[in-house]
């Protein structure tokens, strides 16, 4: 065995093992890492009727994906993320990808990120985050401001819309409006 094959194949043996690393610091946060299908995240889009002026904000925007969606439909969005690897991965794809006019990550805790420009929310979280996000909703977002949670509710609040998936075991899409 050559030494450069050897070097390729320990150089795979780390990235798994860093993947490893990723999903499980995710889970021990708020939410373990669990990417959103790209179908589904075409939906959550047209959910959210996007407009040229919106600017989304994605809760735990894990790699990017929804961040960078909304981008190649030309609205500026940001994901907010708190693990290190995640936010530099996310930010390796705007690069690649040269959208970082349009998306924008900010490694952060989203609890401590102020939300008052977002006039769109996407959220993919636990139960229990979805509800301690509400207050914090009633106080930054402004009325008309829209939320799109998939697959779990804003409990004691009235979605405008559910959406099911039948194409998903996870299914439906909220979407929630402030008023």
């Amino acid at each position: 065995m050559n030494s450069s094959f050897f070097i390729i194949f320990l150089g795979i043996l780390s990235l798994i093992a860093l993947w490893r690393y990723i999903t499980n610091f995710s889970a021990n946060v708020s939410a373990p890492f669990i990417p959103t299908e790209p179908k589904i995240i075409k939906r959550m889009l047209d959910i959210a009727h996007l407009k040229k002026n919106d600017i989304l904000y994605d809760l735990g925007s894990g790699d990017g994906r929804i961040i960078i969606m909304a981008a190649l439909r030309g609205i500026k969005a940001v994901g907010i993320e708190i693990d290190p690897i995640k936010v530099w991965y996310s930010r390796l794809f705007i690069k690649i990808m040269k959208l970082e006019k349009k998306a924008k990550i900010e490694r952060n805790n989203f609890f401590n990120v102020n939300l008052s420009r977002a006039s769109v929310i996407t959220i993919f979280l636990h139960h229990e985050i979805n509800q301690l996000l509400k207050e914090k909703f009633h106080k930054e977002l402004k009325r008309g401001t829209r939320i799109i949670s998939y697959p779990l509710t804003l409990e004691g609040w009235k979605p405008e819309r559910i959406y099911i998936n039948a194409d998903s075991s996870w299914s439906p899409i909220y979407l929630y409006k402030i008023k």
